[in-house]
């Protein structure tokens, strides 16, 4: 866990680490001061805007003072260049003499405007530049260009590329603190819930943050280990309930035998003592079944012997094959070599349990296939049927504890509806995960997998 002390509390980065709340009045006080540089820039543009039009409007009546000079000084072709010069000197601007044909050519609005900045002739003209018709006798004979100096004219901009690079700096600089504050910790909670949802409790919760995301993280890995805690109670508790049942349940089998042989068999209370031999021995396979699921849920209540798969396979269908006969089904072994590391009595009862599954349900005539091998870095046992399969709804419930997909056609077949339950605890124990592929009307196939080990 990394350490909680780099920076004093009292420290920027130590109030920013500290609290969520901090980063959000620091996130906000970022997009404040943007909002505020943009709105700044906006009103600037606007003013500046006005400003030109001002001084355009300027520029236009001094344009039209200067016109209106040299045309009444004018006697020959053109001014004299010493009238200009002391003109512009006058008005601080320089003024040149464009012939008219000249002039036309250049901006025909001449024809019908007497002044003309050069804003009105061309994009991107300068605001300071004008044209200034001069006529005599009634007809134009030349234009004067008048350039005022630059000097109080502000900078013509256009105002969207200019707001487009300030929201370009607004979202450079919020964006990413948005992003690593609050982002980044969010999809990490979702991680965590997810991961402990799934039910994954062994990896801690790393805590490595002060913070309100961190007081969640805190809370997070209580939660697991509350979790890890109440799931060890629940198989400690069935495990001592098991063990204490045992007793006065094996008494019983015996008391009741002696019982039914006492009353002898007319008498009227036979029928009940044999109901009540049942029911115990129905409890008996019950509380086996309770023990087998709360050893598979325990690794360090197993071995860790090399086992081969193949072996286990046959030693399980030898001990059914008396079942096999009876119900006239036919069943195919098609074992190959899967070395694996682990307990061969618990890895023998679930692998006799996918059997049991399919030979209980495969009706009289059908065909079981059972199959080991290796896939990959899996060792697999897989057992298939051409039974009535299960819808497909109750597939991911079939692993639950005392879960019955067709509570009636269960216990006619006498299941606990622990099975699948001890399969699943066994194979998680060794690392492994087992599933079903079904589908009602479509068979099904149950296949254990396993870590293959030499």
């Amino acid at each position: 866990m990394k350490s909680l002390t780099r920076s004093p509390i009292w420290s920027l980065p130590g109030l920013a680490r500290g609290s969520v709340v901090v980063k959000i009045y620091l996130f906000a006080a970022l997009a404040l001061i943007g909002l505020g540089m943009l709105s700044f820039h906006v009103v600037r543009l606007l003013v500046d805007q006005g400003r030109i039009e001002a001084l355009r409007e300027i520029g236009t009546g001094q344009s039209s003072v200067i016109a209106d000079e040299v045309a009444s000084t004018l006697y020959g072709p053109a001014p004299a260049p010493e009238k200009l010069r002391k003109i512009g000197r006058a008005l601080g601007a320089r003024i040149q003499w464009v012939p008219w044909h000249q002039a036309v050519k250049a901006r025909p609005q001449l024809r019908s405007d007497s002044v003309l900045s050069e804003r009105d002739g061309r994009r991107g003209a300068r605001p300071w530049r004008y044209w200034a018709r001069i006529d005599r006798d009634g007809r134009p004979v030349g234009a004067l260009r008048v350039e005022f100096r630059a000097r109080g004219f502000p900078q013509p901009h256009r105002p969207w590329v200019a707001a487009g690079v300030t929201m370009g700096i607004i979202g450079l600089v919020t964006i990413p603190p948005l992003i690593l504050w609050v982002v980044l910790p969010i999809r990490r909670m979702t991680h965590v819930a997810n991961r402990l949802g799934e039910g994954r409790l062994d990896e801690p919760v790393q805590i490595d943050r002060r913070d309100e995301f961190g007081n969640l993280l805190r809370a997070f890995e209580s939660l697991r280990v509350r979790i890890l805690q109440m799931l060890h109670q629940r198989d400690r508790l069935l495990t001592d309930i098991s063990h204490e049942l045992r007793g006065p349940l094996s008494r019983m089998a015996i008391a009741l035998p002696l019982i039914k042989a006492h009353l002898g068999g007319g008498h009227a209370a036979a029928g009940y003592v044999e109901q009540l031999n049942q029911d115990v021995a129905t409890m008996d396979q019950l509380i086996g079944e309770l023990l087998a699921y709360a050893r598979g849920k325990s690794p360090q209540a197993r071995q860790n012997d090399p086992l081969d798969l193949a072996e286990l396979a046959r030693g399980i269908a030898e001990d059914r094959q008396i079942v096999v006969e009876q119900r006239s089904l036919k069943l195919t072994s098609l074992p190959e070599a899967a070395r694996v590391k682990g307990d061969a009595r618990l890895l023998a009862r679930a692998m006799g349990n996918l059997l049991d599954n399919a030979l209980k349900y495969t009706p009289s005539g059908g065909h079981v296939e059972m199959a080991t091998g290796v896939d990959g870095s899996d060792a697999f046992f897989r057992v298939s049927d051409d039974g009535p399969g299960i819808p497909e709804h109750d597939l991911p419930n079939v692993f639950e504890p005392f879960y019955r997909p067709d509570s009636a056609r269960t216990r006619e077949a006498g299941g606990t509806g622990l099975g699948l339950a001890i399969v699943q605890a066994v194979a998680e124990s060794h690392g492994g995960r087992a599933f079903i592929r079904s589908g009602a009307g479509k068979g099904t196939v149950a296949e254990l997998r396993l870590p293959a080990g030499t």
